[in-house]
């Protein structure tokens, strides 16, 4: 038998003359690997290795009593399982307060040099937890794409979120909308900042970052929309590509100036969820390619938190 400390030999003692054959209840008929080891091959999997790499590697370790490619195959298929029953568990348990929806680019196959969309959404709860609430092939740049993505949360329960922050894609913040017309809007400051940065020579980007900051950190919304028109006002005619991404939308990027102080740093950005990804990836990203495409194939109520003074966000700690 298999196991993590290594390949170990067993003897079965036999009965004679017995109502009924002699069975262990400690290890099952015929099983050649530890319940420890067998539950390491879809981990393996899911953190990019392929069916053969799982079982060249298995072979190498244990020789004979290794693992063919198809019998890896079998048991890596159980993450496969688990993901769709994730996938379509109910949401209605969870009391959401904060929604973010993102997207990114992964390689399907690594044969082939073309990536797909896949879309994420994770929540903030209202006792300041985070979960990861969907996971699904789609372009954020489709509306009804997005829209699919998002009526599927709904459907299984999700309730209306306070606010909701992604980026600046028509057809997701369309589909926001849509879905949620009443919730708060805020668009990623990060990357608004981007793009803006992005239309700014060079030599002048340290200087128009430290402004901008001035506006996303202002004291309140009130202020930083203040601060806001007059430094477009100041470079429009200078810079007048990236002032124009500042113009656009600049209310809904200062959304979280609306919410108590404690809470605004985490609803600022989707990055977030953009540094959780890439830490779970590896370098190369191989493990997120293998883990995600092959599992998938009104400003008031900010105010009613500000004035809860027991609301576990008051001391900005989460789980």
């Amino acid at each position: 038998m298999a196991t993590g400390e290594g390949a170990i030999e067993l003897q079965i003692p036999q009965t004679r003359d017995g109502a009924e054959p002699f069975a262990t209840k400690i290890i099952e008929a015929y099983r050649r690997r530890s319940e420890t080891l067998e539950a390491l091959i879809p981990q393996l999997y899911v953190k990019g290795l392929s069916v053969r790499d799982v079982s060249d590697a298995m072979s190498a370790v244990f020789e004979d009593a290794g693992v063919c490619p198809a019998t890896a195959s079998r048991i890596g298929q159980t993450i496969q399982q688990d993901f769709e029953t994730w996938q379509s568990r109910s949401l209605g348990g969870y009391d959401l307060l904060y929604l973010f929806v993102d997207g990114m680019y992964v390689k399907l196959h690594a044969d082939r040099d073309e990536k797909q969309p896949v879309l994420i959404a994770y929540g903030i709860l209202w006792d300041g937890r985070k979960v990861l609430l969907h996971v699904g092939v789609g372009d954020r740049e489709s509306y009804e794409a997005c829209l699919g993505f998002l009526r599927d949360m709904t459907e299984r329960g999700l309730r209306t979120p306070l606010l909701y922050c992604s980026d600046d894609c028509p057809g997701l913040r369309k589909a926001l909308r849509a879905t949620w017309p009443r919730s708060m809007p805020q668009k990623c400051q990060a990357h608004k900042l981007r793009n803006i940065l992005a239309k700014l020579p060079r030599g002048v980007q340290v200087e128009i970052k430290k402004q901008l900051h001035a506006v996303f950190y202002a004291k309140d919304h009130e202020t930083g929309i203040k601060k806001g028109r007059a430094m477009v006002e100041a470079y429009q005619d200078r810079y007048p590509h990236a002032m124009e991404c500042l113009a656009k939308s600049l209310e809904e990027c200062l959304t979280c100036l609306k919410l108590p102080d404690a809470h605004r740093r985490r609803v600022r950005t989707t990055h977030r969820r953009s540094q959780t990804t890439d830490q779970g990836a590896g370098r190369d990203g191989r493990g997120a390619s293998r883990s995600v495409v092959d599992l998938c194939g009104d400003g008031g109520r900010g105010q009613t938190l500000a004035r809860n003074p027991h609301h576990p966000w008051r001391s900005g700690k989460t789980e």
